[in-house]
């Protein structure tokens, strides 16, 4: 007997769902059971040109809505972050309350407007980035946009592009064009974009585009959602697609009122799609033999509150939020996954199977991973360490000296040795509209092509300031609402050392700038830049 769709997502899923909000569960068994699918923004199938048109047309009807209409685009945006919830873009946090709601709305009761306030202090400022709940918060996140979009638009079957900046690394031009002569009228523009990321009025393409650097996956090798999940030598491929390409990508398109701080991230139109093509790639990442969502979360209890296309509010659990996720991967279909090929190791690292996607370097899956983020090091005493260093649109040289017993213990004398570069305390006054390579022992005179040909023996990973602190602010650099993410920023370079056949002894770190357009008001600076040694991992 023929086993439909309907039933097979009803078998496997029901219990799961049993745990949501009856409503919730209904919604996503019945969009599990029919999958919406998602189209890269620059397909040029009828399909994927309508699906933008829908979102341009949502987007549109969404943003003439009031913002204190749950279902407009600044109530949808502001649960992400809005403007002063971290004391930057303005230091007063009721500034955004007191001008949505006033102590009356014309066709509003006063019992409406209260709940709709009510809603808006419950749910706007939750995004949980550096948490292990990032992907599957902004999976659901995505779910109840997208719904809402779908609504305006009248689309019921609308799916929410994606922007794959791998393969596409200019701003579509569906985000930039004018219409009727007017960019202004698009509702996909967005003027707070870094200078050239926008084509011009007069069609002609964007001047600057996402490097190479910004927008790697080698990632999708890594086997680990998270490493407070499940133990391991890096922290995952959650935590690490988060910190790069998610980080650079939000700096390089956006400033401070944009897309580059996330007090503002979410209301440039972009946004919604950077966001998709990241929960693309976790789709793809899971696909992968021996990889896997973790079926059984021992994550907080923290809630999680989101408002639908219903102008309703949902209020979920963690866990509550990882099941939702879970029935949301039978609930999309992507027009295109991402596959991985074999290759060979970089010499002279031991002989293993690697992984890697195409175009990209590989890597080993059985040795550390290059330039990964490291696991647990934040309280860990340095070996080395140096102090208030600040960057500018010309490289710069840090060179660490380990000293005590550790000095005398090269990076191949121990397996379980590990050694992470940590760069701490992270600040800006504002966006530096640019991102940094940072490479360990870089011979003098070695050139480099930050974001398109670095050379691979010493490049560690890509330094973005979109978590920094803001020089000044009131709120210490916090982001989330469910607790502080520190501004760090953390490597495993653990086999770049050993293919370098490091020896010990000191250990010259260089930044440099991508694209060399760092903003001389931003003054980007770090507080220590620290080597530390990891045993037994």
């Amino acid at each position: 007997m023929a086993i439909s769709r309907r039933t097979f997502i009803s078998s496997s899923l029901l219990s799961m769902a049993s745990v949501l909000p009856l409503s919730l569960a209904d919604a996503l068994l019945a969009q599990a059971a029919t999958p919406v699918k998602r189209r890269d923004v620059n397909g040029t199938d009828a399909a994927a040109v309508a699906a933008v048109k829908s979102y341009r047309r949502g987007v549109l009807i969404m943003k003439e809505r009031p913002p204190h209409d749950p279902t407009s685009w600044t109530f949808q945006a502001n649960i992400h972050a809005y403007p002063g919830s971290k004391g930057v873009m303005n230091d007063d946090p009721e500034k955004e309350f007191r001008e949505t709601f006033p102590d009356t709305i014309p066709g509003l009761s006063p019992a409406e407007r209260a709940r709709r306030l009510q809603m808006a202090r419950t749910v706007w400022n939750t995004c949980p980035h550096g948490p292990a709940s990032f992907l599957s918060w902004h999976r659901v996140y995505l779910y109840f946009f997208e719904r809402t979009v779908a609504a305006a638009a009248g689309e019921a079957t609308f799916g929410l592009p994606y922007w794959n900046w791998t393969k596409d690394r200019s701003l579509p031009k569906s985000f930039w064009e004018s219409v009727d002569g007017v960019q202004d009228k698009n509702a996909l523009y967005w003027s707070n974009r870094n200078p050239g990321i926008n084509g011009g009025a007069d069609g002609s393409p964007p001047t600057r585009a996402l490097t190479q650097s910004n927008v790697r996956i080698e990632m999708l090798s890594d086997p680990i959602l998270d490493e407070r999940l499940q133990a391991g030598d890096t922290t995952g491929f959650g935590r690490r697609i988060e910190q790069r390409p998610h980080g650079p990508v939000h700096t390089t398109v956006g400033n401070d009122t944009g897309m580059g701080f996330f007090e503002a991230a979410a209301r440039d139109p972009i946004f919604w799609l950077h966001h998709a093509n990241i929960d693309r790639l976790w789709e793809s990442w899971s696909k992968l033999p021996g990889h896997a969502n973790p079926a059984t979360p021992s994550w907080r209890a923290d809630r999680h509150s989101f408002a639908g296309p219903d102008g309703q509010l949902t209020s979920l659990t963690t866990e509550q939020v990882l099941v939702a996720a879970q029935i949301l991967q039978q609930a999309y279909e992507y027009d295109h996954e991402e596959t991985l090929i074999l290759a060979a190791a970089p010499a002279p690292t031991p002989a293993a199977t690697v992984t890697t996607v195409a175009g990209e370097a590989p890597i080993p899956r059985s040795a550390p991973q290059p330039g990964a983020p490291a696991a647990a090091t934040a309280s860990q005493p340095a070996i080395a360490k140096v102090e208030a260093v600040t960057l500018s649109d010309q490289p710069k040289e840090v060179t660490l000296t380990p000293s005590g017993p550790a000095a005398a213990l090269p990076a191949g004398a121990a397996p379980n040795e590990r050694w992470i570069l940590v760069l701490r305390d992270l600040s800006v006054v504002q966006s530096p509209a640019d991102s940094f390579a940072v490479y360990i022992n870089l011979p003098d005179g070695q050139a480099t092509d930050p974001g398109r040909s670095e050379p691979a023996q010493y490049f560690v990973g890509e330094l973005d300031f979109f978590y920094a602190v803001r020089k000044g602010s009131k709120s210490g650099g916090q982001h989330t609402g469910h607790g502080v993410e520190a501004p760090l920023w953390e490597r495993d370079v653990t086999a770049i050392l050993r293919r370098q056949n490091w020896g010990g002894g000191a250990v010259k770190v260089t930044i440099v700038p991508t694209a060399g357009t760092v903003d001389p008001k931003s003054e980007p600076a770090i507080g220590s830049v620290e080597l530390i040694r990891r045993s037994g991992g």
